[in-house]
């Protein structure tokens, strides 16, 4: 007996393969299986709360990432809808979009936008410095005692710049 199916048998001529109708399980349980992850470390999200910031700082805080190009990390007041913090904001501050609401640029799965944030919503703002990876290590932190101090040339620059009198709105 041959290993070879029979030609003239009669299965084999009318049978038909399923194709991929046999493999969607496959492929639902691949996507059942992220999604059930996902939920998992969104429902094991814990951050802690920062304390309050004051004004000022967050200001000042607003004035060096601006003025520096710094990365801004922001907790806000308000919490989600199961009353845990929010994710933290992390991106560049862009100005204000009026009196009270801010413009931080940042990135979420590879695409940049704008968000507006309420300022008093601001709970606790941190300026990252990030260093260049080819700068060698130290033993300390050059930025432990890192003032927020604006070179005074830059900080004349941008008061001219913004204080000119042609701001249309």
């Amino acid at each position: 007996m041959s290993d070879k199916p029979d030609l003239l048998d009669t299965y084999f001529m009318q049978y038909e393969d399923r194709k991929m109708k046999k493999w969607m399980t496959a492929f639902s349980i691949g996507e059942l299986t992220s999604a059930i992850k996902k939920t998992k470390d969104e429902a094991r999200k814990d951050i802690p709360r920062l304390p309050q910031q004051d004004l000022l700082y967050i200001e000042k805080c607003l004035d060096v990432s601006i003025k520096q190009n710094k990365v801004l990390e922001i907790q806000l007041n308000s919490r989600d809808h199961l009353g845990r913090v929010k994710d933290h904001i992390i991106g560049t501050f862009r100005g204000f979009a009026d009196l009270d609401t801010i413009i931080i640029n940042t990135t979420k799965e590879g695409e940049q936008y704008d968000q507006y944030i309420d300022f008093t919503d601001i709970r606790h703002i941190i300026v990252h410095n990030y260093n260049k990876w080819f700068v060698p290590k130290m033993d300390h932190d050059p930025f432990e005692e890192f003032e927020l101090e604006i070179a005074p040339e830059v900080d004349e620059f941008c008061n001219d710049y913004f204080n000119d009198g042609d701001f249309i709105e």
